[in-house]
């Protein structure tokens, strides 16, 4: 059968577009968060602005798993 498990992250987009202080704040069980965790910080984001400047921003997002 297969499945799917889903993994909340919470970070904050810095103005280099990269992800810090990443946390799970919620998963299925912890064998998807250290995977989750290693997955979301090779990521590279869109800074957001306001005013023409970058700006850091917190963000959640899921992040799913299917097996």
């Amino acid at each position: 059968m297969r499945g799917r498990n889903v993994v909340v992250m919470t970070m904050l987009v810095g103005t280099d577009g990269k992800p810090h202080d990443l946390m799970v704040s919620s998963a299925p069980n912890g064998d998807f968060d250290e995977a989750a965790l290693k997955a979301a910080r090779r990521w590279k984001f869109k800074p957001a602005t306001c005013g023409g400047e970058a700006v850091e921003v917190e963000i959640t997002l899921e992040t799913d798993f299917h097996y």
